[in-house]
């Protein structure tokens, strides 16, 4: 009958509606993941040797720094530093002493070159903004002709600021230099070089 056909057709139509819907047997295509190709290229450093391309192209480098300190009125630090670089390797080590009481600090370097470093500064004495400076470097610490001593005397204040220094061991020239400021906006300058050996008529001066 009508009606047996009617009521046939809607519960056909609810057991649809209440199932899911069956997965499909195979991913549509465009919900497919891209895949990635890659073209082999010609490798064109085949002729290279394998020093170039472990050195160079891909190099290889060691830096390993240790620090350490302790104190506290007199602060005494030390830094010891090795670094290799292919078949290369220098070590160096570099003590520190920082009396802040006199303000003096003691710095020094030494290397497996056989470069020395020595530095010595004193700050604020005797006067304040005064700083007395000696430096010593031996490119090759056995060798006495190499030998390089150099002192400096630098002072700073609000207007003035000047510096004075030469190798005393080498000779050479004495360098000096000084800024006055004469108003907030203009700053006056002058700076001078006069050999130690020879050419005493050579001295140079500039502002």
């Amino acid at each position: 009958s009508p009606s047996t056909a009617t009521l046939t057709t809607e519960f056909a139509t609810d057991r649809l509606r209440a199932r899911p819907p069956a997965p499909p047997a195979h991913t549509p295509e465009h919900r497919r993941r891209p895949v990635t190709t890659m073209s082999l290229k010609p490798y064109k450093d085949m002729g290279k040797s394998a020093k170039d391309l472990l050195e160079k192209d891909y190099p290889s480098g060691l830096d390993v720094t240790v620090k350490t300190a302790s104190g506290t009125n007199c602060v005494r630090s030390l830094e010891s530093k090795v670094s290799v670089s292919g078949n290369k390797v220098k070590a160096s080590v570099a003590p520190k002493f920082k009396i802040a009481e006199y303000g003096a600090e003691v710095s020094g370097s030494v290397d497996n070159a056989k470069e020395l470093k020595l530095d010595v500064t004193v700050a604020d004495r005797p006067a304040k903004g005064l700083k007395l400076k000696l430096k010593t470097k031996a490119p090759q610490f056995d060798a006495r002709d190499r030998l390089s001593v150099r002192t400096e005397v630098e002072y700073a204040s609000a207007q003035v600021a000047a510096s004075l220094g030469g190798d005393v061991v080498q000779g050479g020239a004495v360098d000096a230099a000084a800024t006055f400021a004469a108003t907030p906006d203009v700053t006056v300058g002058v700076t001078g070089s006069y050999p130690l050996l020879g050419g005493g008529d050579d001295a140079a001066a500039g502002g």
